[in-house]
């Protein structure tokens, strides 16, 4: 009987992996999370847009800041900090921070990802990885050349969510809702996931909560300004003047 060596060579990894919940049900370890920057990272060159502004990303990279990295992982940001750190100690990143974002590059990105290791043996395994790649890079985009809508994943979601400060649960919510019924507005298919997000946003019970809440502080600060200005100070010949008629009236009831 022979012994299968499974240090060597590769297996092909769908992106999908990337949204599905059996991957995101719990906090992540050092390894899933390595696994899942390979998996996030762009197959060509792209770009993404980051508070209107757009960053620019080669092949091998992946433009997410440590702050999503943390609500994704269901990490504390000292430890994502922490983790990219080593793992640029040990070689296998490198970091770029600005004030947009983090861009990240995994050294060495062709040894994870290259399609010339697929051989012919199975020559569907390549074509599905092929347009898989294609899909993802893509996903930033509201239509494809076709015209018809792509759907953003999940951690697209995710980041545009928490940049409307919003939340993960919220984007995974909206995500489930519109996947549920084929990314329709009604009758007609959707065209622009952002503006649905962003009413959705709104539209959310914590997003009202908030809301609702400013606005009854505002409401109570305004009432105590109103009843401190009703209550005018009075002069100190004012105070004498009252003082002394209360006094007056204290001995007039001693009187009697």
């Amino acid at each position: 009987m022979s012994v299968i060596n499974n240090s060597n060579g590769w297996v092909s990894v769908h992106r999908t992996l990337t949204s599905s919940s059996l991957w995101l049900s719990e906090k992540f370890t050092r390894g899933q999370a390595w696994v899942d920057m390979i998996l996030l990272t762009n197959h060509s060159a792209g770009y993404i847009r980051v508070r209107g502004i757009r960053v620019p990303l080669a092949r091998g990279q992946l433009g997410w800041s440590q702050k999503t990295l943390a609500e994704r992982w269901g990490w504390s940001r000292d430890k994502v900090k922490r983790f990219l750190n080593e793992l640029e100690s040990d070689g296998m990143i490198s970091q770029q921070n600005s004030k947009l974002t983090s861009i990240l590059t995994i050294v060495n990105y062709d040894h994870y990802q290259n399609n010339q290791h697929q051989t012919g043996n199975r020559p569907t395994s390549n074509q599905h990885q092929t347009d898989t790649n294609n899909k993802v890079n893509k996903e930033n985009k509201v239509n494809n050349e076709n015209g018809e809508f792509t759907p953003p994943s999940l951690e697209t979601i995710i980041s545009f969510f928490l940049e409307n400060v919003s939340s993960k649960v919220e984007a995974e919510k909206f995500t489930n809702h519109y996947t549920g019924n084929g990314w329709m507005m009604g009758s007609s298919k959707m065209q622009n996931w952002k503006s649905a997000a962003k009413n959705w946003i709104i539209c959310s019970p914590s997003f009202n909560q908030t809301k609702a809440t400013s606005h009854e502080t505002n409401k109570n600060r305004s009432q105590k300004s109103a009843n401190r200005t009703e209550e005018p100070k009075l002069t100190r010949t004012e105070q004498a003047k009252q003082n002394l008629l209360a006094s007056v009236a204290a001995m007039d009831d001693r009187l009697l």
